[in-house]
């Protein structure tokens, strides 16, 4: 079974005609993150991840079935990932929706997406999660709403203008 092509996403505001492009370089050369979510009583929970974008600002990642971030996105799919460059001081936080990937060719896929970055980013080369007895791999996407980046190397400290910003039309 092969899985669905999306739509592009509607952007209802753009910061520049360059945004997307931005993101989508950034987000590619970080492929780690740190994945924000919340327990029942609204604690919130960050743990880091690899993850993957596509061309249509849709996230990937893989974790486990009997891990905290599993149970917390199973009640509340709303999320938080943010990644950072340490070098150039550059963050991007993209906030939206999760959702669990069924089909399997996708699981395989963020699978494989997830071990080729841990292989090229790191010197031990398998993936944190891959270490966690904690069920079966899960793959989920993040359906993106807001994708905020804050560029503090351009040139005018405390401007609007080191601010990047995507919003995308929610489907309700």
């Amino acid at each position: 079974m092969k899985p669905k092509k999306r739509a592009m996403p509607t952007i209802k505001l753009m910061t520049s005609p360059d945004s997307p492009k931005i993101f989508l370089n950034f987000l590619r050369a970080h492929p780690t993150g740190v994945l924000a979510t919340t327990d029942p009583i609204n604690k919130p929970h960050a743990a880091v991840v690899y993850y993957y974008i596509n061309s249509n600002f849709e996230i990937t990642f893989v974790t486990k079935s009997h891990t905290k971030k599993y149970e917390n996105m199973r009640r509340n799919n709303r999320v938080m990932l943010v990644a950072y460059d340490d070098f150039t001081q550059t963050t991007v936080q993209v906030s939206g929706a999760t959702e669990q990937i069924k089909n399997i060719e996708e699981t395989q896929d963020a699978i494989a997406k997830m071990l080729k970055s841990a292989a090229l980013t790191s010197d031990v080369g398998d993936p944190p999660i891959s270490k966690l007895y904690a069920g079966d791999y899960v793959a989920f996407r993040i359906i993106p709403e807001l994708i905020h980046m804050a560029i503090f190397l351009r040139p005018d400290p405390g401007g609007y203008d080191i601010f990047e910003t995507l919003q995308f039309a929610v489907k309700k």
